[in-house]
């Protein structure tokens, strides 16, 4: 309801094929009002290694239960096209590639992309995009136990000057928090910026 008060809107929509990711992304867009469908794409899932296997959803049914999907999309990659034995830097550039993928497909028409995937996405698919470098694992853990649930993070198109893609100021802050973290108004923009 908060991004729909603030006036954000969306045009494009992406969720990890995860059916928690799929109902958040669902709520999200009726808490704004909008209906657009949502397209679920398997190269949002966490690191492939995380999983033991990979059930595909069928989206009829999920329509079927309400939720919004787009039964005609086709995918970045189709499920059975994932490599399960990917490394931390093939998640990075798999991500990568995905997002750069999203923003030339909807280059032409322009519109406001959102796209709904886990803790960990939000570090691969914005890392790359925005000119830094992949983290190692440890690192990469620790930056993922560190952030709070329900986070947001706005990319911004590139810059002519740059060509990376910048990191914005948030339009509202995090749905939930993580255990962990104590509430401390540097420590969370601290987090959020990174």
């Amino acid at each position: 309801h908060c991004l729909g008060e603030i006036g954000v809107k969306v045009s494009h929509v992406y969720s990890s094929p995860a059916l928690r990711c799929i109902e958040t992304t669902n709520s999200i867009l009726l808490g704004m009002n909008m209906n657009v469908a949502i397209n679920v794409e398997p190269a949002l899932l966490e690191w492939f290694k995380w999983y033991h296997y990979l059930h595909e959803l069928d989206m009829e049914e999920l329509r079927r239960f309400h939720l919004n999907v787009n039964v005609s999309y086709k995918p970045f990659i189709a499920l059975d096209e994932i490599d399960l034995n990917e490394d931390r830097l093939d998640e990075y550039k798999r991500c990568y590639e995905l997002t750069k993928w999203i923003a030339n497909r909807h280059k032409q028409e322009g519109g406001d992309i959102l796209i709904v995937g886990h803790l960990s996405t939000m570090e691969t698919v914005t890392r790359l995009m925005s000119g830094d470098k992949p983290l190692e694992y440890n690192k990469f853990l620790s930056r993922v136990r560190n952030k709070p649930f329900g986070l947001i993070t706005v990319l911004e198109e590139p810059c002519s000057l740059t060509g990376s893609w910048r990191k914005m100021l948030l339009p509202m802050l995090p749905i939930s928090w993580h255990a962990r973290l104590l509430w401390n108004r540097n420590k969370l923009i601290e987090l959020l910026l990174k």
